[in-house]
C-alpha cells in the first residue's frame, strides 16, 4: 500500500473586498499529491534548487511566494539578473517536469460569485 503526501495552499484573498482588479478578483485553491517515495526525491531536489539560487539563513526555510519572486525583492533579488532568472526558471521547470505528481486546482471569480447569489458565503 502506497503512502502519499498532500499539500494544499490558496492564492488570493477570500473576502469580497477589492474585486476591481484581476489579481484581487480571483481566489484559487491548489493541491498536489505525491507518492511518498517520489516526494522524498522531489524534496531533496527542491531544497537544493532553492539554496543554490537564494542564499538565506540556513536555519530558515525558503518559501517561494509569487509576489516576492515577481518583484525580485528580499531573498529573491538575485533574479534581477537576466541570466540568473533564466537559469532559475529552467531549473524550476526541470524539477517539476521530472517529478510525478497529481495536481488539483479550483478557481473562483468572486465578482461573478457575488453577482449570482444574494448572500454568498465567503469562499
Amino acid at each position: 500500500m502506497s503512502r502519499y503526501r498532500l499539500y494544499f495552499d490558496e492564492s488570493g484573498v477570500h473576502s469580497y473586498n477589492k474585486l476591481q482588479t484581476v489579481h484581487e478578483r480571483h481566489l484559487a485553491l491548489c493541491g498536489v499529491i505525491f507518492e511518498k517515495t517520489e516526494y522524498e526525491q522531489f524534496q531533496l531536489k527542491w531544497e537544493e534548487l532553492k539554496r543554490r539560487f537564494f542564499h538565506g539563513d540556513s536555519d530558515e526555510p525558503i518559501i517561494l511566494h509569487r509576489k516576492e519572486i515577481m518583484s525580485r525583492s528580499g531573498i529573491f533579488s538575485p533574479l534581477e539578473d537576466e541570466a540568473t532568472r533564466a537559469a532559475f526558471d529552467n531549473e524550476f521547470l526541470r524539477v517539476v517536469e521530472q517529478t510525478p505528481f497529481t495536481s488539483l486546482i479550483v478557481v473562483i471569480n468572486k465578482a461573478s460569485h457575488q453577482n449570482n447569489y444574494n448572500l454568498p458565503f465567503p469562499p
